[in-house]
């Protein structure tokens, strides 16, 4: 069978893509299914204790800014919003032309399918550095369950070595 044609090239392309993302794919899905338990939990919890203002879906913090601004752009929200980088709201506003996908929806998608470029990416790049697949599957694990906060990814002057 020849990998020639529209046909190979498709198919070979297909198994390059399953070949990069299968190392990724439970790491990805079982945080997936974590955060998604989480919601689940806090919201009976919450239900149960009569605690009003719980989380109604996963647009808490700033999803519901980049929400607001692909639905609106930065004339439909507060000044705050100006803090906010516009390459996620405008890829999320474009995601929304889809059908049946609006702005919560579109910046839901995107974020998931960022978070499996990244571990895809980290994947990648621990096997360039140093070829080790375990290496590489822990450091998938670990950024799918413990990805860095702004906190902990910023430069701090007092602690050069």
């Amino acid at each position: 069978m020849s990998e020639s044609g529209p046909t190979g090239r498709l198919q070979s392309a297909g198994s390059s893509a399953l070949r990069v993302v299968r190392p990724v794919v439970v790491p990805y899905l079982a945080s997936r299914v974590l955060v998604l338990g989480a919601l689940v939990a806090t919201r009976q919890l919450l239900d149960r204790l009569g605690v009003a203002g719980r989380p109604d879906s996963l647009l808490g913090w700033d999803a519901a800014w980049y929400r607001d601004l692909a639905a609106h752009g930065y004339g439909g929200v507060a000044a705050e919003g100006l803090r906010f980088f516009p390459l996620f709201p405008m890829a999320a506003r474009g995601l929304a032309v889809l059908p049946g996908v609006d702005a919560g929806l579109a910046v839901v998608l995107l974020a998931n399918a960022a978070a499996l470029g990244a571990l895809v990416a980290v994947h990648a790049l621990a096997m360039e550095v140093r070829g080790d697949e375990a290496l590489a599957r822990r450091a998938v694990w670990w950024l799918a369950f413990a990805p860095p906060d702004r906190k902990s990814t910023r430069l701090n002057s007092s602690h050069r070595t």
